[in-house]
This record gives structure tokens, sequence and C-alpha cells, in this order.
């Protein structure tokens, strides 16, 4: 993810449904001004913590209204949160507003199409778990929703596709089977990371 953002030293970076601060901090570790946003009080407090010592900012709000001004940022990042909330749309739109033209904005998300989504899934079904309730989404879904948010896809990847297993040594020996499916079955990768930018102009809309 940090490959696909490309920060710069000073870079305004926003963390978009942030967590424990996790890629926020990473982010300041790479001379990145961050503020990274969530609704949850008890997410921030776990993400304050974390962060002391870092030039983070932590901002409590609704990704879908963001308290910031057009054009803020040079760069948005939003992993494994989309699945969360109820408008997606709502909150790509948000994102372009506060992203400066020419900025970059970086998705990472679970791919509704594999292996490791459907474990989650089944997870959810016999005991409660935060993705009981997620909508996953499809590499098509995710292209769609960035470009009716008025942002240009410019490169996207597909990753992990190993099996839901988490044992080392058996992911090691399968380290081929990564390859191969990088290369040839991108689609079906359980990680989507998609880079798009804000136009300096309009995207000019086929009626």
């Amino acid at each position: 993810m940090f490959r696909l953002l490309d920060l710069r030293t000073s870079d305004r970076l926003l963390d978009l449904g942030t967590g424990t601060g996790r890629s926020a901090i990473g982010a300041a570790r790479r001379g990145a001004v961050v503020t990274g946003v969530d609704a949850a009080p008890a997410m921030l407090r776990v993400a304050r913590a974390n962060a002391a010592g870092y030039p983070v900012t932590f901002v409590q709000a609704d990704m879908t209204a963001l308290p910031f001004a057009d054009a803020r940022f040079d760069a948005v990042l939003i992993l494994t949160a989309l699945c969360f909330v109820s408008s997606p749309g709502a909150v790509l739109r948000e994102a372009a507003r506060v992203l400066r033209p020419g900025g970059r904005l970086i998705i990472g998300e679970l791919n509704r199409w594999s292996l490791w989504t459907l474990a989650r899934r089944l997870r959810g079904l016999v005991r409660p778990t935060i993705y009981r309730s997620a909508h996953f989404h499809s590499l098509r879904d995710l292209r769609d929703l960035l470009v009716v948010a008025g942002l240009a896809v410019r490169h996207w990847e597909g990753l992990l596709h190993l099996p839901p297993i988490n044992n080392a040594a058996v992911l090691n020996a399968l380290a081929p089977v990564e390859r191969f499916g990088q290369r040839y079955t991108p689609h079906f990768g359980a990680f989507l990371a998609v880079a798009a930018t804000r136009p300096l102009r309009p995207i000019r809309r086929i009626p």
C-alpha cells in the first residue's frame, strides 16, 4: 500500500477508517503529515496510544461528512474500511472532495470472490464477528465506485492467492502459487489494491 501511495516528505495524508492507527503510524514514519479518521471513539483511543511520539492527528468523524476543506490532502488511504460502511460511494465522494487535483487515493479491500472472504462469511454465521455485517466488493465494484466519485483508476493489483491457512511453513511452500496468481489470475486475489487519482480537470461523462 505504501508503494502505491508513493509518499513524499511532508505529503498530507488522510487515513480513512484508521482503526488502531497502524497505517497512519507507518505513513508518519515515512515523513508524511498524517490525519487519521475513525467514527469509533474506542478505536481512536487505541490509535492515540499506539501513535504516542509520532506526528499523527486523529479525528472522530463520519467518513461521509468529513470536517475538512476541499483539496486539503495530497493522498488518501482507505484500507479495509469500505466493507464496513453502508454508503461506500458517499465515502469516496468525500475522499475525492478533500483530495487535491492530481492527488492519489489508494483502496485496499478484501475481494468478494476469494476463499479468504468466504472463510470470514462462514465464521460470521456461527459466531459474532466484525465481518458478519460486512459488504465485500469485487474489483469491478471498486472501479465503478471510484469512477462515479469522479476519480480516475490508474492501477490495480490482486494479491494473496494462497488458501486461508495460518501456517508459515505451508504458506512459504506455496509461494509459487502466489506468484502464478498475481501474474495470471489477479482478479481472484483475496486482497485488492486499487490506485486512483483526482484528475486535474473533471472527468467528462458520456450521457
